[in-house]
């Protein structure tokens, strides 16, 4: 099993994370863990993966975020701590070592759901007709 690693890429402004996320996805395989707004336009964009994934990734996102905005602070962990997690959602499920394999948490999925209702909800209020004065 190769060592899980979590890179870390801080902007100012969403778009930027945008920027950020797509090319790091683009640039090697790793998995979007997810993201977190700090305010006053800070957004943290998370990624985990092996170790050299991971490096590239956020390298790539980091020089990519830049281009269009404003990046903070770019960090990898090479193989944190299992306990990691206890820090907040967003953050991976590191494997323990026995061989089990990195898995998507659940809120993902959770939260795609959430965003196709949502979508559809706005379609639905964008297609209401207004009825007649």
């Amino acid at each position: 099993m190769q060592d899980q690693s979590l890179g870390l890429i801080e902007t100012w402004g969403y778009t930027a994370a945008v920027e950020a996320v797509d090319v790091a996805c683009k640039a090697a395989k790793v998995l979007f863990v997810g993201h977190h707004r700090i305010g006053k336009g800070f957004i943290t964009v998370k990624f985990s993966g092996d170790v050299a994934a991971v490096q590239a990734a956020v390298t790539a996102g980091a020089a990519a975020a830049q281009r269009v905005g404003r990046v903070i602070s770019v960090h990898v962990i090479p193989r944190p701590h299992g306990q990691l997690g206890a820090l907040g959602s967003g953050f991976p499920d590191m494997p323990t070592g026995k061989g089990e394999e990195h898995a998507r948490p659940m809120r993902v999925k959770k939260a795609a759901e959430r965003e196709t209702a949502r979508i559809k909800d706005f379609k639905t209020k964008r297609t209401r007709k207004k009825p007649p004065k």
